[in-house]
């Protein structure tokens, strides 16, 4: 039973990497984040392969990116338009991000750096990947929290 139980397990890992690569193929990027993420937790302590390791990067960072452009368009775009409900649209796709990005960073120190400290390239990459969105997260907000999600974006590439 054991046997068909890691079976079971491999087959999930291949089916999710499979749908994250078609996700990324149809540029689903928000579909190709689940799929890796449930790819990551099929199995508890998965050590991502290196094909795997860059599929979770490219599904975070195609995401992020898309939506970081969404909402500067979006910013620009209301700039030029007088509209009365736009700054609250505005400021609830803001705090959406902001979720977003910040459930990454859970993730990345609650689940993905943890778990790769005798691996180091993996955990080098997690950590950029750390840095990355905290530096997303800085240019979003203002004042103190931006302060500190620069510094931590500095120290978790000066740990990487």
């Amino acid at each position: 039973m054991a046997n068909d139980s890691g079976t079971r397990e491999y087959c999930l890992r291949d089916y999710y990497l499979s749908m994250a690569k078609l996700a990324d193929v149809a540029e689903r990027y928000s579909d190709m984040v689940e799929y890796m993420t449930l790819l990551m937790c099929c199995e508890h302590g998965v050590v991502l392969n290196p094909e795997e390791l860059e599929m979770l990067w490219m599904a975070y960072k195609n995401f992020t990116n898309c939506q970081w452009s969404s909402l500067c368009a979006t910013i620009v775009s209301q700039a030029s338009e007088l509209d009365t409900h736009r700054p609250t649209i505005i400021r609830d796709y803001r705090y959406r991000l902001e979720s977003e990005l910040n459930s990454i960073l859970v993730l990345l120190n609650s689940h993905l750096i943890p778990s790769f400290v005798n691996y180091w390239v993996s955990r080098i990459q997690y950590l950029k990947m750390k840095g990355d969105y905290h530096l997303h997260f800085a240019r979003m907000i203002r004042g103190y929290e931006a302060s500190q999600a620069a510094i931590a974006a500095y120290f978790a590439y000066k740990e990487a």
